[in-house]
């Protein structure tokens, strides 16, 4: 693998999600790390860089809130994109006061995907 190449993280619960979603950058030519939740994902944080994070926001152990809170208070400005089911106007405001640059809805299409990292280019 290319250092130089585009690299995600994909955190999701889901593991047939974050599975379909990994395979589907690294199709696209990306680099893509998978988490199961929200500690899983500090902890790649701590010894990889990424240029995106996408971040399921209702994970257990950690939810993708309170990962986006722990990762901004550490320093980390990596763009994060939360993704959910449930699209409510409260989970996307607590998705947005958490630090997370947007929000979408699931399913992370290949085109979806496609958007956001012309919208968030390598760092």
């Amino acid at each position: 693998m290319s250092e130089d190449k585009y690299r995600i993280l994909v955190t999701e619960d889901a593991s047939l999600i974050r599975d379909v979603t990994c395979m589907t950058a690294e199709m696209r030519g990306y680099s893509a790390d998978g988490a199961s939740n929200g500690q899983e994902a500090l902890n790649k944080l701590k010894d990889n860089s990424y240029d995106l994070i996408l971040m399921d926001c209702q994970m257990p152990v950690i939810d993708g809130y309170e990962a986006t809170r722990r990762l901004r208070a550490a320093g980390n400005n990596t763009p994060v994109i939360g993704v959910t089911a449930n699209p409510l106007d409260e989970d996307r405001k607590e998705g947005l006061d958490s630090g997370m640059n947007q929000f979408l809805e699931k399913p992370l299409t290949p085109d979806k995907l496609e958007d956001l990292i012309k919208q968030y280019p390598a760092q």
